[in-house]
C-alpha cells in the first residue's frame, strides 16, 4: 500500500516539476515576443567608410537574445528531459520530421563552413548565429507545450505598443532617441530618412515605430494583424484583440509600405474567398459562422477606415503608387542597380556564395572607395539569398522547404491556405531584404512559419 502511495506521489511531483518548466518557458516566451521590437544593442563593431556608417558590416548583441537563448535552453531542458523519461519507448525511424529536422541541421552547418570562403568571417559568424536562432525559435514555438494562443498575444500586445508610437511618430512628424530601448532619431530633412517626398518639396516622415525602417515595421505588422485575426476567430469579444487591430491597420497605413499593402489586400481577399467557397471547416469548432461574421463586421470596419485614411492623404498615397516624385524614381532606379550587383556578385562564386551575410563586403570589392551607406543589400530575398549561399545552399534551403511541405501541409484540411500565406511571404520577399539580412527579419520569419505550421496542423 506504502508502495503505491509512494508512486502516485512520484507522480504528482513529477507532474508538478514539468507545469513549473511549462510556466516558465511560458513566461519568458510571452516576454520575448512583447519586447522583440526593442532593438537595445551592445555594438562590438562599427565600421565607417568616407565618414559613414556601414551598417552591413557593424556586430553586435541584441539584448533579447539573452531571453531567447533561456527560451532554448529552457526548452532543450524540458526535451531532453522527456526523452530521458520515455527513452524505452523511442524507437528510431527516418520518419518526415527526423528528415525535415536532418535537412535544417545541415543547411545551418552549410551557413557556418562558409565562414571559411567569406571575406569577412565576423560578419558570417554572426549571421550564421542569426539563421541558427531563427530555426531554433520555430522549433520552440512549434514543438514545445507552451499556450500558443497567449504566446500570440504577448506578440499582439507588444505590436500595440509599437502601433501606437508609430501612429504618433507620424501625427507629429517627429521621432526621439533613447538608447536603453533601441530608439534611434530619424530628422526629415536627413539624407537617408524614409519619407514621402512631394512635389512642392515638402518631406513627410513615414512611421518606424521603434524599428530601422518602415518597411520592416510593415512586415512586422502584418505578421501581427495576421495573427491577431487568427485569434479573434477565436475570440470574437475580445475588445482588446479589436483595439489591438484597429491600431495595428492604422500604423500599417502611416508606414507608406507600398509591398505590405499589398500582402494585406490579398490576405484580405484570400480569407473572404476561402469563406465564401467553404474551402475548410470553421477555424473555431464552436461558433464557426459568429466567427466569419465577426470577420466580416471588421472587414468592413478596417475598409472605411482605410478609405477615410486615404481620402486624407491622397496626395501621399498617390505619390507612393504614381512613382513620378524625384525619390521614387530614384528608389526604382536603384532596385535596378541592385539586381545588376546581385547577379554580378552571385557569378563571382555561383556554386557557393560569398559567405552568410558578405553579400555588401563583397559588393565593397567591386565598387570600392564608395561611402558606408552606399553598401546596401539587394532588395530582394532570392537573389540576396543566391549570392551569399551559391547553388549548393539554394538546394539546401529547397530541401527544406520540401520537407517542411511534407510534414506541416500536404497532409493539411488548410493547404491552400497554409500555401497562400507562404505566397504572401514570399511576395514580401520578393521586394525588401529585411527577412533575411537582419536579426529581426529571421526571427520575424521564424514566428511567422511556426505561425504557418500551427495553423496548417489544427484542424478545428
Amino acid at each position: 500500500m506504502s508502495g503505491k502511495n509512494d508512486f502516485h506521489k512520484n507522480m504528482k511531483t513529477q507532474e508538478q516539476k514539468n507545469n513549473w518548466i511549462e510556466r516558465t518557458l511560458q513566461f519568458f516566451v510571452g516576454s520575448f515576443l512583447f519586447l522583440l521590437p526593442w532593438q537595445t544593442i551592445y555594438i562590438t563593431r562599427e565600421v565607417f567608410l568616407s565618414g559613414a556608417k556601414w551598417q552591413a558590416a557593424t556586430l553586435g548583441f541584441f539584448a533579447s537574445e539573452i531571453l531567447l537563448w533561456i527560451c532554448i535552453g529552457i526548452f532543450a531542458f524540458s526535451y531532453l528531459k522527456k526523452i530521458r523519461e520515455h527513452r524505452s519507448q523511442i524507437i528510431f525511424a527516418w520518419s518526415s520530421d527526423r528528415i525535415f529536422i536532418l535537412s535544417i541541421l545541415v543547411f545551418t552547418l552549410y551557413s557556418f563552413a562558409s565562414i571559411f570562403w567569406a571575406s569577412d568571417k565576423h560578419v558570417a559568424l554572426q549571421q550564421s548565429e542569426h539563421i541558427l536562432e531563427a530555426f531554433l525559435l520555430f522549433f520552440v514555438l512549434s514543438f514545445s507545450s507552451i499556450d500558443r494562443i497567449l504566446a500570440a498575444k504577448y506578440f499582439i500586445a507588444g505590436a500595440g505598443v509599437q502601433s501606437a508610437l508609430g501612429i504618433y511618430q507620424f501625427l507629429t512628424q517627429s521621432t526621439f532617441s533613447f538608447k536603453w530601448l533601441g530608439l534611434v532619431t530619424h530628422p526629415i530633412q536627413e539624407l537617408g530618412t524614409s519619407v514621402v517626398a512631394l512635389e512642392g518639396g515638402d518631406r513627410i516622415l513615414r512611421a518606424y515605430g521603434a524599428f530601422s525602417h518602415p518597411n520592416v515595421f510593415a512586415g512586422y505588422l502584418l505578421v501581427a494583424i495576421l495573427l491577431s485575426i487568427f485569434v479573434l476567430y477565436r475570440e470574437q469579444k475580445n475588445n482588446f484583440l479589436k483595439l489591438a487591430v484597429i491600431l495595428e491597420f492604422t500604423a500599417l497605413f502611416f508606414t507608406f509600405s507600398r509591398a505590405a499593402w499589398i500582402a494585406l489586400a490579398l490576405s484580405f481577399l484570400s480569407i473572404f474567398f476561402f469563406q465564401y467557397k467553404s474551402v475548410i471547416a470553421p477555424v473555431s469548432a464552436s461558433g464557426g459562422s459568429e466567427a466569419r461574421q465577426s470577420f466580416r463586421k471588421l472587414s468592413v470596419f478596417v475598409i472605411l477606415l482605410f478609405f477615410f485614411l486615404g481620402m486624407f492623404y491622397w496626395p501621399l498615397i498617390y505619390t507612393r503608387v504614381s512613382h513620378d516624385s524625384r525619390l521614387e524614381i530614384q528608389s526604382t532606379q536603384e532596385r535596378v542597380v541592385g539586381y545588376k550587383e546581385a547577379i554580378q556578385i552571385w557569378e563571382t562564386s555561383a556554386l557557393v556564395g560569398v559567405g552568410a551575410g558578405n553579400y555588401t563586403v563583397a559588393l565593397s570589392e567591386i565598387n570600392p572607395n564608395q561611402a558606408g551607406y552606399a553598401y546596401q543589400p539587394v532588395h530582394n530575398v532570392p537573389f540576396l539569398f543566391l549570392s551569399e549561399f551559391g547553388v549548393i545552399g539554394v538546394l539546401l534551403l529547397f530541401g527544406i522547404g520540401v520537407t517542411f511541405y511534407r510534414v506541416g501541409i500536404q497532409a493539411s484540411v488548410k493547404k491552400y491556405q497554409t500555401l497562400f500565406l507562404i505566397g504572401i511571404f514570399l511576395l514580401l520577399s520578393l521586394f525588401d531584404h529585411y527577412l533575411y539580412s537582419s536579426y529581426l527579419g529571421l526571427l520575424l520569419s521564424a514566428i511567422y512559419f511556426s505561425f504557418i505550421f500551427q495553423f496548417s496542423l489544427n484542424k478545428e
